[in-house]
């Protein structure tokens, strides 16, 4: 009997944690334009991605997740990646971004603040948000295979409709 007790309540814990809606969040992107979540996740799934320079399983990702972008993004798919590294280091980010032909949607964010909206713990912080605006996937860190896994639940949410 507490054995199916503990498997209900890590089922529970489970689905609250996937289907969790998130809140309107506003994005200054790099390219200069303002968007907010609900205006990303309006025409397909959206992953998010929180990066810095500091963090090298974090410049390991990123070329994978532009990889992501330029696969779906026919599909109304986007990544959003915010850094979070110090106001100081803007003309590093974008460097690096100009450096790696990074042409997914790049936003920078030292305050942290949607970082700390989403529950983010450690970096590299991924999720995957629906077009219900329902987060489907999340992430903390990388190792080199997490790709396919992200790939994976992105097709799944396309084959879904």
């Amino acid at each position: 009997m507490i054995i199916i007790k503990k498997i209900i309540f890590l089922f529970l814990f489970t689905v609250n944690i996937y289907s969790q809606q998130l809140p309107n969040l506003k994005f200054k992107l790099e390219s200069g334009l303002s968007t907010n979540l609900y205006q990303l996740v309006k025409d397909g799934p959206v992953l998010i991605n929180f990066w810095a320079l500091w963090c090298s399983p974090c410049l390991k990702e990123l070329p994978h997740l532009n990889d992501l972008h330029k696969k779906y993004q026919n599909k109304g798919f986007k990544v959003l990646a915010i850094n979070v590294d110090t106001d100081r280091s803007k003309s590093e980010i974008r460097s690096y971004i100009k450096r790696n032909s990074l042409e997914m949607l790049i936003s920078i964010e030292p305050d942290l603040n949607s970082f700390k909206k989403l529950n983010g713990k450690a970096m590299p912080y991924t999720l995957i948000v629906n077009s219900s605006n329902n987060v489907i996937y999340k992430h903390n860190g990388y190792v080199p295979g997490d790709e396919i896994i992200l790939d994976n639940k992105i097709s799944k949410e396309f084959l879904s409709k």
